[in-house]
């Protein structure tokens, strides 16, 4: 890591600090959209987050996750029901299949990276398949509480 922090050609100019900048504050306002991000004890985290993308099968690189309102004694979110985050670290696209829990759930990409110029950013979870075209980035889905949430993707 030393070498890379002492090369000077590879110094961010002030558009990638202010880039950066810009989404630190995306994923702010995201992890603040839903209490679900701010789980605040052990018996919390056990009761509402699981990993999808588990054993022999899985795909390298690919974390599927959940947080979930579902069948909680607690809604600590009355607008959602469920998040479904991913993190593709892999260098190419990925095509996930969700579990059979998850294949008839329709989720709707999250307003703060719907609303992205970038054009990389885009995804797909419909039909039980997840289509994640973003390389080394992480896209959440959310499924709004009582209804489908459709947002034009």
């Amino acid at each position: 890591m030393q070498p890379l922090l002492a090369d000077s050609t590879l110094a961010p100019d002030q558009m990638a600090i202010i880039e950066s900048g810009n989404a630190f504050q995306r994923l702010l306002r995201m992890r603040k959209s839903s209490s679900l991000f701010r789980l605040q004890t052990a018996e919390e985290v056990l009761g509402r987050l699981a990993f999808h993308n588990t054993g022999p099968e899985q795909i390298p690189g690919l974390i599927a996750m959940s947080l979930s309102d579902v069948g909680q004694a607690n809604n600590l979110d009355p607008e959602t029901d469920m998040i479904l985050v991913l993190f593709n670290a892999s260098p190419t696209e990925q095509i996930y299949d969700l579990p059979a829990e998850l294949a008839e759930v329709d989720f709707a990409l999250h307003p703060e990276q719907a609303l992205l110029s970038d054009s990389t950013l885009s995804g797909e979870a419909v039909g039980g398949v997840v289509r994640l075209r973003p390389v080394r980035r992480r896209c959440w889905w959310l499924r709004k509480a009582g209804s489908l949430w459709l947002m034009k993707r």
